[in-house]
């Protein structure tokens, strides 16, 4: 049994909009790294291993990253020798899919769609510049300048929505129909076997979990019916930046709830923590929760508990406060903005200190901040001499070498705006700044 996949009407009819803009990040995540091969390649590198004319080279000893190749782009029928030209397109663009029925799977399906390899021509290893002039487009707005290619492309077109069950606009198919006559599109081109589509289908439903079996979860701290709490690990922006590729918090923590509960799970977010800052969160879980959680920020009715480990100063009491203002300010040798005390103006930053275990060389301190101003602790104790290991903005001890900045959102206090009821949320101290408290322990001047 066969399929003609030119009988556009096998597609569903078109779902409704979608009720969500697209966002690439959030409704299909990233490139994916199997856990369950031998590899450290993702899907980006290995679609370059499979796609090369020749054996690649890698960049670096781990064989992880493509460096160079033979590719034959199909889409401008070009030769490219070097992997950084080359893009890995989705036959049918991302958005595309979304807004024709994808915006209605869940994360999970979404992001096996992204890294889909169960059918070759489901991505495309093609030169970037040509990948680029495609962009999101439909047939109808965009087709290879590769002449030779153009029934090839739309018969993949026809096969990835067909396979997907993925609808198409009147213009989508006017404009196949128009190439299958004008470029002499042999008909039996354009047959997928039932068995193939069945195939597809099983291994789909059979790989459903590709992406969450790859996906280290995200700990929850805390939940009731308003507000949820999560532990952020370091390393990563507490929300989307300008870099579209670099993966977020609240993004992640979105997509893993979502995944679990339904794409229509509400999480809205209320405050942040700096990108190399690891520790508890507090998300609301309604719009009837978001003002009450937005004022306990803006009124400072949460409080705040840090910890950090500083550099060691012999005058350091046992407890202390800094109250003064701080101003942004643009270093030009950093190339970053940095907080800075100012006599005049500014706005107020006060934090309260307290030292709860020495070592040779180093303090670990709680910090309570009762401002919120940013970089607010790291200034305030880098002005007294006291910088926080792995600080690379302020001064901070440099001996030794810390994995990144010893800074943890602790735990958040605050009485409940609907219950009424005290509620502490703590983080413990992750394993990272643990084994590091370990060093310090032994470590001195002499070292």
């Amino acid at each position: 049994m066969v399929i003609n996949l030119l009988k556009w009407t096998l597609h569903e009819e078109a779902p409704p909009a979608p009720e969500e803009k697209y966002m690439r990040k959030l409704h299909f995540g990233r490139w994916i790294n199997d856990p369950t091969d031998d590899t450290c390649m993702n899907t980006r590198a290995k679609v370059l291993v499979r796609d090369s004319n020749q054996e690649v080279t890698y960049r670096g000893n781990r064989q992880c990253v493509v460096d160079a190749g033979h590719w034959n782009d199909p889409y401008a029928g070009k030769e490219v020798v070097v992997a950084k030209e080359i893009q890995i397109d989705h036959m049918v663009p991302l958005k595309n899919a979304y807004i024709s029925g994808a915006w209605q799977w869940d994360y999970k399906t979404r992001c096996l769609y992204a890294n889909y390899m169960g059918y070759k021509n489901h991505l495309i290893a093609a030169d970037a510049s040509a990948n680029m002039s495609k962009g999101d487009r439909a047939p109808d707005k965009y087709l290879p300048s590769n002449l030779a290619y153009r029934c090839q492309y739309v018969r993949d077109w026809l096969a990835v929505k067909l396979i997907w069950k993925l609808n198409m606009t009147m213009d989508e198919v006017q404009a196949i129909h128009d190439v299958v006559t004008n470029y002499g599109c042999k008909a039996s081109d354009f047959k997928f076997s039932k068995a193939e589509l069945e195939s597809q289908r099983e291994y789909i439903n059979a790989n459903l979990d590709f992406c969450m079996i790859n996906k280290k979860m995200i700990e929850i701290l805390f939940e009731d019916d308003y507000f949820l709490a999560a532990a952020k690990p370091a390393g990563m922006p507490s929300q989307a930046t300008v870099d579209k590729s670099r993966l977020d918090f609240f993004t992640s923590l979105k997509n893993q709830l979502r995944s679990e509960r339904g794409n229509d799970f509400y999480l809205a977010l209320h405050h942040r923590l700096d990108r190399d800052t690891s520790g508890v969160m507090i998300f609301a879980k309604s719009k009837e929760a978001n003002e009450p959680l937005a004022d306990l920020f803006k009124t400072h009715k949460i409080q705040k508990t840090y910890l950090c480990l500083t550099k060691r100063t012999q005058k350091a009491a046992e407890a202390w406060e800094v109250d003064n203002h701080l101003v942004e300010m643009k270093d030009n040798k950093l190339k970053k903005t940095k907080m800075v005390r100012t006599q005049s103006g500014g706005d107020r930053a006060y934090t309260k200190f307290r030292k709860l275990e020495v070592f040779p060389e180093a303090l670990l301190i709680e910090a309570q901040p009762l401002t919120g101003r940013m970089h607010q602790i790291r200034v305030h104790l880098a002005d007294r001499g006291m910088g926080i290991y792995g600080d690379d903005i302020y001064q901070a001890p440099k001996n030794p070498v810390a994995p990144r900045l010893m800074l943890h959102a602790h735990a958040l206090e605050f009485t409940h705006p609907f219950t009424q009821e005290f509620v502490r949320i703590e983080c413990a101290m992750p394993a990272d700044m643990a084994q590091f408290m370990k060093t310090l322990t032994f470590h001195s001047k002499n070292d």
